[in-house]
């Protein structure tokens, strides 16, 4: 099962760029006699490849020879290489079939070499050689782990040449390229490799007593509540590169990409199913050709998929609020249908959450689905009962902030601060304290166009608000206007305000602020709105900056021990993708709970 998740992680020696591309003799490793007697006799050698392999297909054009070796420091069999191409692992079983007598492929790519044996020796001048270095220490011994980490590290070769063939161990530092070939989360499973695991934040329990799988994986907010209930990752899939950096950063895990392109059967066995799945458009025809063609296209299908093969015992969902109405609520019948055909017991209707049901201060309904595999009762609804929720006035903005953070990177510009100043003084100065619509400075004046296709009705009706208000208050906003210069000198989003504290708030330095393209938003500061994936982070105004990395963290209920990404705008954009880590605790455990579930 290790070897199916076979990852390559790069070496921590930082090489040139374009190094690989000048690999002449690569696939060094050791192999067992009647592997070598096969690709003998076939004339082919596949090679294993992962996302984070750094041996790339259009550097293989480059590949000359292979070496390999019936053990470490043994008989070394030189075969002349040219690159076939890229197959995947059902189509190197179809053009191999005596490959399966060795044993199955477990892998989901192959880079795909013709071979031939060569006589002569390997001319090792001016050759940079390619090698994995865990091809050579099958041991798997402390001293062997200690040698490998102390030539990623920079070191000399020390000890390490104890384990390689004689001819590599000799070679300059810059000619020889190594990549550790790891296995993907069970690394930390091996017992003896305490000198190079991950020093992480968040390793997996010692003693898990569940198994889960993390999809659409983001940085890792299911991974994080199910930490949290003694759960231990064993796969994890996310195609943005920035998070998969970040998971890496916080649980020793790289995340494999594109999940449309791994084999269910190459997915360890797991307790639990955990997604936050994009939400597509599925086939309104799909019946007509079939149950199964409603999801094909869509993300969806590829959790059915896994749960089809795998019979995964529970499952976590996590989507936007709007999943319950999409597509006239056909997109949610559709998915529980589908769920409810594979044997999955659910609520009638997916959980309606937000953050601050449990008292973290954020506005964020989210839907999660939650589900038993009860195949023989999969028509009778579960029954979730989730702690009373606690009302948006029970919940501390406070309780998030740090108080004593004076970054300058969180500062306010001139004129952001000069814009709020301004619209602070338009509240002190009109009559109407309590304001239910959007101000927007431009159509004070001008009347509304009556033709629908020229305005919809409710932008119409906004604008004569608007007139309305300006009529009421005209002595004043035209002094204001006077006195601010029209406000010219603001970009468009400047000349727009939404005062959405009613008279909770004196003053717009005491509310929780953000400029959106709708303009500048003013709220009450009990409760933070829906943390997004935009770079507009709010504003705090009592400390007059922006909100930081950490109070975003905080507001997803990311432990404090998180390492966010070193990239300010990446981080926001990832904590304002990722699932809320409390929402999806408290629902795992009154799934749990209510289902009996012995963990």
């Amino acid at each position: 099962m290790a070897q199916k998740l076979l990852r390559a992680k790069k070496s921590k020696i930082a090489p040139k760029k374009d190094a690989v591309a000048d690999v002449g003799v690569v696939l060094v490793g050791t192999y067992k006699e009647k592997q070598l007697a096969w690709i003998r006799k076939n004339s082919v050698y596949n090679y294993p490849i992962g996302e984070g392999d750094e041996l790339k297909p259009e550097s293989c054009a480059n590949v000359k020879e292979l070496w390999l070796y019936a053990s470490a420091n043994a008989k070394r069999h030189c075969f002349s290489a040219e690159f076939v191409g890229i197959q995947t692992k059902d189509e190197f079983l179809a053009a191999n079939p005596t490959y399966k007598k060795l044993g199955p492929s477990r892998h989901m790519r192959y880079l795909v070499f013709k071979t031939k044996s060569l006589a002569y020796g390997p001319k090792i001048e001016g050759t940079t050689v390619f090698a994995r270095v865990s091809d050579f220490s099958s041991g798997r011994s402390k001293k062997v782990a200690k040698a490998i980490k102390q030539f990623h590290d920079g070191g000399e070769f020390g000890s390490l040449a104890d384990y390689l063939p004689t001819e590599l161990s000799k070679l300059p530092r810059e000619r020889l390229r190594v990549c550790e070939a790891a296995v993907q989360l069970r690394f930390w499973d091996l017992p003896n490799m305490e000198a190079i695991k991950p020093t992480v934040p968040f390793p997996p329990p010692a003693h898990p007593k569940f198994t889960f799988i993390d999809l659409f994986a983001g940085i890792g907010g299911f991974h994080l509540a199910m930490h949290a209930l003694g759960g231990k990752c064993v796969f994890a899939s996310e195609w943005d590169k920035d998070a998969q950096k970040t998971y890496e950063t916080n649980y020793g895990i790289v995340p494999f990409g594109d999940i449309t392109k791994i084999d269910e059967k190459d997915i360890p066995v797991h307790d639990v199913l955990c997604a936050g799945f994009p939400c597509q458009p599925f086939s309104k025809a799909g019946k007509q050709e079939g149950f199964e063609d409603e999801t094909k296209g869509t993300l969806f299908f590829d959790i059915e998929r896994i749960l089809r093969y795998h019979h995964t015992k529970y499952i976590i969902l996590e989507n936007v609020r709007n999943l319950v109405a999409h597509d006239n609520g056909n997109t949610w019948k559709t998915i529980h249908s589908h769920l409810v055909e594979l044997g999955y017991r659910l609520t009638p209707e997916p959980l309606i959450v937000s953050p601050h049901f449990f008292g973290v201060p954020q506005l964020r309904e989210r839907v999660v689905v939650l589900g038993v595999y009860a195949p023989e009762h999969a028509d009778l609804p579960l029954e979730i009962q989730l702690p009373r929720p606690k009302s948006k006035d029970q919940c501390r903005l406070d309780d998030i902030l740090e108080c004593d953070n004076h970054d300058p990177e969180y500062e306010l510009s001139k004129q952001e601060i000069e814009a709020i100043d301004t619209w602070d003084e338009f509240y002190h100065g009109i009559k109407e304290k309590v304001i239910g619509f959007p101000i927007w400075l431009d159509w004070f004046k001008v009347p509304p166009p009556t033709g629908p296709d020229e305005m919809p009705e409710w932008k119409q009706l906004f604008v004569k608000k608007n007139n309305q208000l300006y009529k009421n208050n005209k002595a004043f906003i035209d002094g204001w206007l006077k006195r601010h210069n029209h406000l010219s000198h603001f970009t468009p989003t400047m000349r727009k305000m939404e005062w959405q504290c009613g008279k909770s708030v004196a003053s717009a330095w005491d509310a929780f602020m953000q400029f959106r393209p709708s303009g500048l938003r003013i709220k009450r500061p009990d409760c933070a709105p829906a943390l997004v994936a935009i770079v507009q982070m709010p504003i705090i105004g009592k400390y007059r900056r922006r909100m930081t990395v950490r109070e975003a963290a905080r507001l997803q209920s990311f432990d404090d021990k998180f390492i966010p990404n070193p990239n300010m705008h990446q981080a926001y954009k990832q904590f304002g993708n990722a699932v809320n880590v409390e929402v999806i605790k408290r629902c795992a455990q009154s799934l749990f709970q209510e289902v009996g579930a012995n963990f």
